[in-house]
């Protein structure tokens, strides 16, 4: 539990962590000079040879950022600073690129809106069950699960107010139409 907190305190407080990673990595090579001085080296070689077993400071500093840092965060903020750099340096292609973005999430949101409603999911209403597709004049040879034609709407038991107002639309399809 205590990596996370420190890897975030690593973020947050980033210089006050190079200071003490850079003064640690001194302190480690001025106690292996003194050592060497100890067995009979002058100083000044004794710290070349300590410097030389200690190895490279720039990558000893890069293994121990990258074993306090958060890489991916790291990445996706430079990767962040070069767009918002590359947008500033060319505005008409920022504004490309986000319309083109906009207009498809706005297609892919519209269809998969359209699909969940249609195929995916139960119509929104009451009784879905009751649903009928009420077919004027047109191709009788396709049919659909719940086509009614108008005659089995007037002889199904049912209220009159329904028959009325399938009348009615039947009148209003065939004034439409011209047929009677």
């Amino acid at each position: 539990m205590k990596e996370p907190i420190n890897r975030f305190r690593y973020l947050a407080g980033r210089r006050s962590f190079e200071r003490e990673l850079d003064a640690e990595v001194q302190f480690h090579i001025e106690t292996r000079a003194e050592e060497l001085a100890q067995g009979g080296m002058t100083l000044r070689a004794a710290l070349a040879q300590a410097r030389r077993e200690f190895g490279s400071g720039a990558s000893m500093r890069e293994e121990t950022r990258s074993a306090w840092q958060l890489q991916w965060l790291e990445d996706l903020a430079s990767d962040l600073r070069y767009a918002a750099l590359a947008f500033r340096r060319n505005p008409v292609f920022a504004v490309t690129a986000i319309a083109c973005l906009a207009l498809g999430i706005g297609a892919n949101t519209a269809m998969f809106s359209i699909v969940n409603e249609a195929l995916l999911s139960t119509p929104s209403c009451r009784d879905p069950r009751s649903l009928v597709h009420v077919m004027i004049g047109g191709n009788t040879t396709r049919r659909c699960a719940n086509a009614v034609s108008f005659a089995t709407l007037e002889s199904s038991p049912g209220s009159a107010a329904r028959t009325k107002t399938m009348k009615r639309i039947g009148a209003t399809a065939a004034a439409r139409t011209g047929s009677t």
